[in-house]
């Protein structure tokens, strides 16, 4: 059995947000709800796998406990070693021709609708593309690229940013960590984490990531 709490408030909630709850999926440490269900053996392998639908209005996004479905891949997996807390280590990062300077280390996030960089790097893109656009325009701007060892990570536009209901308008993806914060690796957030389906292999400490299908039709909703 695992217990499950209902949340009612959320101290940095965003009504452009639609959710029902927020769901801690970190590996380790004896409190996590996945070390209590693997520990009953509810639990296939030490794995579970999250397929987030490309349009974050649209219902029908999927987690898997315990591996992977490959209907859900339109490629092989590639896997990067991660350490606690989904954390890797990458080789360079870019925005367009904007190399990223700063810590080599990327984490894995349940940052709803935006990934955090470092305040520099930050500021670069967004004096390469706006804040708020057209959605028909985004297509024009770099890609987001992280290379790690034998893995490349490529975010485009339409994945860093973000359509509003009626898909016309788009907000970029990006926010800064306070200039004064010592978290200044990259915060990977759910935007990015769209492009790709994604395997969370604890039992063998590495995280794989697939290009995704677009399903159309509706699926079961988290």
């Amino acid at each position: 059995n695992a217990s499950f709490a209902s949340m009612t408030q959320y101290a940095i909630y965003n009504s452009d947000w639609s959710f029902d709850g927020v769901l801690g999926l970190s590996y380790w440490g004896t409190d996590s709800l996945l070390q209590h269900m693997d520990n009953q053996g509810l639990l296939l392998n030490h794995s579970f796998s999250l397929y987030l639908r490309k349009n974050p209005q649209s219902p029908g996004s999927v987690l898997i406990l315990g591996g992977i479905d490959p209907k859900y891949a339109a490629s092989p997996f590639s896997y990067i070693p991660v350490g606690k807390g989904w954390l890797f280590n990458f080789i360079s990062a870019s925005f367009g021709s904007v190399p990223y300077a700063g810590p080599k280390l990327v984490i894995l996030t349940g940052v709803t609708g935006y990934t955090v960089v470092n305040f520099v790097f930050y500021y670069a893109i967004t004096a390469m593309v706006p804040k708020i656009t057209s959605c028909d325009s985004i297509s024009e701007y770099p890609n987001f690229v992280i290379t790690t060892g034998e893995t490349t990570l490529t975010f485009g536009p339409s994945a860093y940013y973000s359509p509003d209901a009626t898909g016309t308008m788009c907000t970029l993806g990006f926010m800064p960590w306070p200039i004064d914060s010592t978290n200044q690796f990259i915060a990977l957030g759910t935007n990015l984490m769209r492009q790709y389906y994604l395997h969370f292999d604890a039992g063998n400490a590495q995280i794989g990531f697939a290009n995704s299908i677009d399903i159309t039709e509706d699926l079961l909703e988290i």
